[in-house]
């Protein structure tokens, strides 16, 4: 039938779509890592950089088995979503913070207290540190997007708090998207 073509075309569309960022970020990923490690021989700069690209890519197959079992009910679909989000969010921070441990070296007293630091890997340290800032940027993106409209529409902070008080739980939910 017409409609399952167009179906069925409009899904190889999306997983092209979804193959062309993977591999992207897959090749990306590998130049980085061939910088930081160059010590490395080339298969195991793929190996870690599929592994990465695994790990930071959304993939429907790792939603746990309990999601998946879920997705006949009419909610399913949706709470594969934050799953696969919490999973990539995880790893992000995981991958990150363990680049900048790589990275620098951290000499200590007796005491615990930091005596000096030193970059050990400077590129891999520049990854890391890019991973950080886009985390951080992404974590006060929201409040900072609702500061800078409340100041284009002239809302003094008084007035938000009568917005607040005023409107439902969801409809307020809905304002600071």
């Amino acid at each position: 039938t017409y409609i399952g073509k167009a179906a069925s075309k409009a899904q190889d569309l999306y997983q092209a779509e979804d193959d062309f960022f993977k591999v992207m970020h897959f090749e990306r990923t590998k130049e980085n890592l061939k910088k930081s490690f160059s010590q490395l021989g080339e298969e195991a700069i793929e190996r870690m950089a599929a592994q990465r690209t695994r790990d930071l890519m959304p993939n429907y197959n790792l939603v746990p088995k309990a999601f998946k079992a879920l997705r006949a009910a009419p909610v399913g679909d949706f709470l594969s979503f934050p799953a696969e989000m919490t999973r990539i969010t995880k790893n992000l921070v995981k991958y990150t913070m363990e680049d900048l441990g790589n990275a620098m070296k951290v000499v200590k007293d007796a005491d615990g207290r930091v005596i000096s630091t030193t970059v050990q890997n400077p590129e891999l340290l520049k990854s890391a540190t890019k991973r950080l800032a886009g985390m951080t940027t992404a974590a006060i993106a929201g409040d900072a997007a609702v500061d800078q409209s409340k100041e284009i529409f002239g809302i003094s902070d008084e007035q938000e708090a009568m917005f607040q008080k005023t409107l439902a739980p969801w409809e307020l939910s809905l304002i600071h998207i």
